[in-house]
């Protein structure tokens, strides 16, 4: 899937499932491993830190997450997931999905496969 398909996809799904008022909790898997249940807080156009006119700025969208549960984090990737996420995963801590650090697959708590990364 290229970028603008994943960002498409990707955040279209956010959108729904935090419209959704009986899907409160979500759980994000990454295909290394990371697993963990987060709420949706809040879904906006951001971009990557640059000036306007600096090279490789970028604007996408993001979905805002909190974190209320680590179920695994490997522990040969932490300096990968301090890399994506720019800081160790905790419970309490909110983060940034985007297309950038998007997960393998999304699920409920319920186990139904919500969205995932083809």
């Amino acid at each position: 899937m290229d970028k603008i398909d994943l960002e498409d996809s990707l955040i279209s799904a956010l959108e729904k499932l935090y419209g959704d008022a009986k899907i409160k909790i979500l759980r994000f898997e990454w295909s290394y491993g990371l697993i963990f249940e987060a709420t949706i807080d809040t879904l906006s156009e951001t971009d990557n830190g640059k000036e306007l006119d600096e090279d490789g700025f970028e604007e996408y969208y993001a979905c805002f997450i909190m974190v209320t549960k680590v179920i695994q984090i490997p522990k040969n990737y932490e300096s990968i997931i301090e890399k994506i996420f720019g800081a160790y995963i905790e419970v309490g801590t909110g983060y940034e999905i985007s297309y950038h650090n998007a997960p393998n697959k999304i699920f409920s708590l319920t186990d139904d496969l919500l969205w995932e990364n083809k």
